[in-house]
């Protein structure tokens, strides 16, 4: 047997009823947002990761390019010329009053030299020493890069 609920009791049944359900829809809704933001978060993470890769691969790509210029090979027409040019630098080098007077200093001195030369390259590579208003200096650079690979040759 089943006793009927007063009046009262069905208003603060309903009262609660509302108020349950107010909670599992804001719980509901506070669920949704926090999967939203782990999957952005997530598509983030893989973003950076992606990103990383692509860096890798670029680098790779590059050392790979790099590599192949050097591998190319040679016609044999470019590899007689090669030999005669370095013979030819060779015998400049043996033949130079301060490398005979002095070997060890004088390669010490070019390796120096040939090392600046390196930096100022990639300085001006890099967009240190590369922009319109600096044409003067360019040349300059390239000028002091010619007369200081001119004094070995």
């Amino acid at each position: 047997m089943v006793v009927p609920l007063s009046r009262g009791q069905r208003k603060r049944r309903l009262a609660t009823d509302r108020i349950r359900r107010k909670q599992d829809l804001t719980s509901y809704i506070e669920k949704g947002i926090l999967e939203k933001k782990k999957k952005k978060i997530s598509s983030l993470k893989r973003l950076k990761d992606l990103e990383l890769e692509i860096r890798n691969v670029e680098l790779e790509s590059n050392i790979n390019n790099s590599t192949k210029l050097l591998k190319k090979s040679l016609t044999r027409r470019t590899r007689e010329k090669e030999k005669k040019e370095s013979l030819h630098q060779m015998k400049n080098i043996l033949n130079y009053p301060k490398f005979i007077s002095d070997p060890f200093e004088t390669m010490k001195t070019h390796l120096i030299n040939s090392i600046e030369l390196e930096r100022d390259r990639s300085n001006t590579i890099n967009g240190e020493n590369y922009n319109k208003r600096d044409r003067n200096t360019r040349n300059k650079v390239k000028k002091t890069i010619v007369k200081k690979s001119a004094k070995y040759t």
